[in-house]
């Protein structure tokens, strides 16, 4: 077989193969545009929350776990490329936020979007296979703990750090073999 036949039957293979692509993108804010009150500042918010779209277009991204939203409201919504963007609202503070963008090709297949707190969150999905079955999927978004200051620690820090991994083992569970 030549080189050439065997670049070709990998690349057929390879090409049949149900290949999901996953990130993790800390944005910084992306408040809505309505609440902005100058008009630079609302272009600004609206430019950036359009680009995500085709930044995972371009980049091939089928889940997006996102983080540092800024969001106190939950928002549900397409992007271009019909990317969906969920932006889970905060329930305690507006510094952090999480939520997910999901491709067009994927949208079918979720079945679950939950919030566990304003740092977990996760979305089932299941995939059909060719001979009838189903593969099921879970993704796990957390914005984690960083830190804490001198005064975060007296006002709780370790507590905070304990219900965060708390939470997170509570999304987290090991299937029985």
């Amino acid at each position: 077989m030549s080189k050439l036949q065997l670049n070709n039957n990998v690349s057929n293979h390879i090409s049949k193969l149900f290949i999901l692509t996953f990130a993790t993108w800390n944005l910084h804010g992306i408040a809505p545009p309505c609440n902005a009150i100058e008009e630079e500042v609302r272009l600004e918010r609206e430019l950036k929350r359009e680009s995500l779209g085709y930044d995972c277009f371009r980049y091939g991204l089928d889940i997006v776990g996102l983080q540092e939203t800024k969001c106190t409201i939950r928002e549900d919504f397409i992007l271009p490329k019909d990317y969906r963007i969920v932006i889970f609202d905060q329930k305690k503070c507006r510094h952090g936020g999480i939520g997910f963008i999901i491709s067009p090709r994927m949208g079918e297949y979720i079945t679950h979007m939950v919030q566990i707190s304003d740092r977990v969150c996760y979305l089932d999905f299941n995939i059909p296979l060719k001979d009838g079955g189903s593969r099921k999927f879970r993704v796990v978004n957390c914005y984690g703990l960083t830190q804490f200051r001198a005064d975060e620690i007296k006002a709780g820090g370790p507590r905070k750090l304990k219900n965060f991994y708390s939470e997170l083992n509570s999304v987290c569970t090991i299937p029985s073999k």
